[in-house]
């Protein structure tokens, strides 16, 4: 992995940090999860939230 930083001559840099979500090794139910709890969390909120949407064809805040 490479990561390039860009500055100015006004721009100091003390510290850096990357995050970085990487490709699962395989893909199935293994009954294990390679993300972290949040991130997981948050994909399966936004599963069901996208299902019972398109299920019920109930309007969100961009279509009123």
């Amino acid at each position: 992995m490479n990561v390039l930083l860009v500055v100015d001559n006004y721009t100091t840099v003390t510290g850096a940090s990357v995050t970085y979500v990487k490709q699962p090794d395989s893909i199935g139910y293994a009954g294990e999860c390679e993300l972290s709890p949040i991130v997981h969390e948050e994909l399966v909120r936004l599963a069901v939230n996208m299902y019972m949407q398109d299920r019920f064809k109930l309007p969100n805040k961009e279509t009123k």
